[in-house]
């Protein structure tokens, strides 16, 4: 018998594979690869009230694994990483299941590398796609979630070019979907160009943003692999360009 066979429900493997260790849980439930990709450049340092905006953003990542931990299907179907960009991109947190996940302290610093960012983004959601693919777990497109407050200084061409390719799908054959999510300062006509699905939030409640996107979350996690399922209405103080949602 296989080894996947042999796993209970709720247990955990892992493996190295080329120096890097991956964790799943559940192995024969669909999975949901969700991404939070980040802007943390200079700008999100700035004071919004008493606070600092990088510091509400990591106030509202904090409460956003309880929320969703509370809907069994999310806590046991959804694998969470978190990259930032600035100056660079970096990966803060590699895939882990939606239980064990830690959220971050993001610092503010640099300037905007979306290009980088959304690039690296795209092909961790890709690469663990292919692993889900590998352990014989059905998975649901990957969701990337890019938050910012600014407009790129690097170079985004390749990045909305492989955007627009996923968008051009039928969303039953997709592999990735991407949502811009901006926040006051946000170049939103550039957002408007980069990807079909932007949502803007027209204060700094980082926490509302966030409750949407885990209610999202949960609603995909609940569905059936290849659906198209309706989100959830956006929050008064949130606005959303036409879509296919």
């Amino acid at each position: 018998m296989n080894f996947l066979n042999q796993m209970k429900k709720g247990e955990t493997y892992s493996f190295k594979e080329e120096q890097t260790y991956k964790t799943i849980r559940n192995v024969n439930e669909p999975h949901l690869a969700f991404l939070l990709l980040l802007d943390t450049s200079t700008s999100m340092g700035s004071k919004v009230g008493m606070k600092t905006k990088i510091q509400l953003l990591n106030e509202a990542i904090a409460r956003l694994k309880a929320q969703m931990m509370m809907d069994e299907f999310a806590a046991s179907r959804v694998d969470i990483a978190v990259v930032e960009f600035n100056s660079g991109a970096r990966v803060v947190c590699d895939w882990v299941p939606l239980s064990e996940f830690k959220a971050p302290v993001l610092e503010a610093e640099g300037m905007t590398s979306m290009g980088e960012g959304g690039n690296l983004a795209i092909d961790m959601v890709k690469e663990r796609r292919r692993f889900y693919k590998e352990m014989g777990t059905p998975s649901y497109a990957g969701h990337i979630f890019m938050i910012t407050d600014g407009e790129p200084n690097d170079d985004t061409t390749r990045l909305k070019q492989r955007i627009a390719e996923e968008d051009a799908k039928d969303p039953s054959k997709c592999k990735m979907k991407w949502f811009s999510c901006a926040v006051p300062g946000a170049d939103e006509n550039f957002l408007a160009g980069l990807s079909k699905r932007k949502v803007a939030l027209d204060s700094h409640d980082f926490g509302k943003m966030f409750n949407w996107i885990g209610q999202s979350l949960v609603i995909v996690s609940n569905s059936k692999v290849g659906e198209n399922p309706q989100l959830p209405a956006l929050p008064e103080g949130m606005r959303v360009v036409p879509s296919d949602w």
